[in-house]
Order: C-alpha cells, then sequence, then structure tokens
C-alpha cells in the first residue's frame, strides 16, 4: 500500500528535516490520548480506498500537521510545513518503498481549516492526498 515510501519522504526531506519534521516527529495513525511529541509533528491518518471498475483506486491520506501551543500559534509555520509535504508527496511518483508497494500516482484534494487541537494543546491544519500503488515489480527495484 506504498506505507514505506510515503514514510521515507517525508522523514528525509531536507527541508521538512529543517522544519523539524524527522523520524521522530512522524507518527503513522497515533491514537494515543497523549501528545507523541514537544515538536512540530505530523500524524498519517490512511483513510478510505475506492475501488474503479474492478480495480484498486486510491488510498485517501490525511496529512496532520501540528504544533504546541507552548512553540507557537502562528498557522503560517503549519502552512509551510503542508507545502512541503505537498512538495515530498508529489515527488513521490513510481518510487518504490521497503514494503515492497510502489507508489503509483498522487493526488493533491486540498488542505484543511485552522484547528485548535485541545487534546494535544496544538494548532494543527492537514492535507489530503489521494495514494495510488501497486505491487512493486522485480524491474522497479533499483
Amino acid at each position: 500500500m506504498s506505507r514505506a515510501a510515503v514514510f521515507t519522504a517525508l522523514t528525509t526531506d531536507p527541508t521538512l528535516n529543517l522544519l523539524e519534521i524527522t523520524a521522530d516527529t512522524v507518527f503513522p495513525n497515533w491514537s494515543s490520548r497523549t501528545r507523541p511529541s514537544d515538536k512540530p509533528f505530523l500524524i498519517l491518518r490512511w483513510q478510505e480506498e475506492t475501488r474503479e471498475v474492478n480495480l484498486n483506486g486510491p488510498r485517501v491520506l490525511e496529512v496532520w500537521a501540528h504544533i504546541p501551543m507552548e512553540l507557537s500559534t502562528d498557522y503560517g509555520r503549519l502552512d509551510e510545513i503542508l507545502h512541503f509535504v505537498g512538495k515530498a508527496m508529489m515527488a513521490l511518483e513510481q518510487k518504490p518503498g521497503a514494503d515492497g508497494f510502489t507508489v503509483t500516482t498522487v493526488k493533491d484534494q486540498g488542505k484543511s481549516p485552522d484547528f485548535y487541537d485541545s487534546t494535544y494543546n496544538t494548532i494543527s491544519r492537514n492535507a489530503v492526498f489521494g495514494v495510488l500503488s501497486h505491487e512493486t515489480l522485480a524491474s522497479e527495484i533499483q
């Protein structure tokens, strides 16, 4: 399903790393009521998968960006993080992941309004992508 390619792209992007987004601050499907980081962080929420005429369709991925209120209340920082998340996601087309799946295409489906998360005490926004993937073929492994 290409989870590995997405995780790798977001955690190794040099610009996102400068914005403190690293393997320590990206959380696939975090569901605890406790905030996972005291730095800016991302939570990846894989949602439904559509079907298109007996073929697998894209899977919806919500990338939630959070910044603890103690650090900042500037939604511009979230906008910057999500801008570079989008660039990293769009560069993923035809990239194989370590989980045996290759990202086929990525479609940007928009961004949310500004939110305040009272459970985590963070400001937050999300970006939504349609991610289509296929099982990696031997010819795609480099």
